[in-house]
């Protein structure tokens, strides 16, 4: 699955927000944007899906790196479900946290040109598209 990007989206029948999840997997890490509106891993298995999809086995998953586009609850509600997975790590939404994790102690006076093991890839997104996890 490396250099394809996957699209998910959380059915409108567990959320009114039905919002995006975009996971990018590379050839030494993943990249997870959003963990959605649903927080219960029964109603919605997000964590199970994701991990699912990268490669390798147990402790020898590809590492995961989880953020967010911003702080609203429904593109952060599902954290808790990846919180005690090993290999995964996730950037909290706050200020403090991203410029950290980033080492953007300047922004937003700097730029930064952020490297990732993510080879670009084409893609489409499709929104009329739902996916049921």
């Amino acid at each position: 699955m490396t250099n394809t990007p996957t699209f998910l989206r959380e059915t409108p029948c567990a959320t009114t927000e039905a919002p995006f999840i975009y996971l990018l997997v590379g050839s030494h890490r993943a990249l997870l944007i959003d963990t959605g509106d649903v927080a219960d891993a029964k109603q919605m298995p997000l964590a199970q899906t994701v991990m699912g999809l990268l490669p390798g086995n147990g402790t020898s998953k590809l590492p995961l790196l989880v953020v967010h586009t911003h702080g609203h609850l429904d593109h952060r509600r599902g954290d808790g479900q990846f919180q005690s997975l090993p290999n995964v790590q996730i950037v909290q939404t706050d200020l403090q946290h991203v410029k950290q994790y980033f080492a953007m102690d300047d922004w937003p006076t700097a730029w930064r040109t952020l490297t990732w093991a993510i080879e670009p890839s084409t893609c489409c997104l499709r929104p009329d598209i739902t996916l049921r996890i």
